[in-house]
């Protein structure tokens, strides 16, 4: 009877333990998942702040070279 009932604690234990384990790899999967967002985020917003500086810098040569053609 003894062996019965430390199994059953035994029994218990990993189930804890596996419960315990499993829930903190959702936890572990959620954030990878929220950081994978961010990055994405973070890159789309580095490349349109890089298309917007191209975008400048061609206007201002333009205007520049309009301005220099205009005084020829």
């Amino acid at each position: 009877m003894a062996e019965y009932i430390f199994a059953l604690l035994i029994e218990a234990a990993v189930e804890s333990i596996a419960s315990e384990n499993a829930a903190r790899f959702n936890a572990m999967e959620s954030a990878h998942g929220n950081v994978s967002r961010k990055l994405d985020g973070l890159r789309q917003e580095a490349r349109q702040a890089r298309q917007s500086e191209i975008t400048t810098e061609i206007l201002e040569l333009a205007t520049a070279e309009t301005a220099l053609g205009a005084r020829r």
